[in-house]
């Protein structure tokens, strides 16, 4: 099975404004300090704001 992905999503993982949650950081999820929400690190998706870390 193959994982639909869109052209040009990118991973919060692998971004400059990435914050994983203190909390629980084994859970993979963290805040966007771009504003754009809360994430799963490796959640394929379009975003406007990332940057190379």
């Amino acid at each position: 099975m193959t994982h639909f992905r869109p052209i040009g999503s990118v991973q919060c993982a692998t971004c400059a404004h990435f914050k994983p949650d203190a909390n629980n950081p084994a859970a993979a999820m963290g805040e966007c300090l771009a504003g754009k929400g809360y994430w799963f690190a490796g959640e394929w998706h379009l975003c406007d704001r990332w940057e190379k870390p």
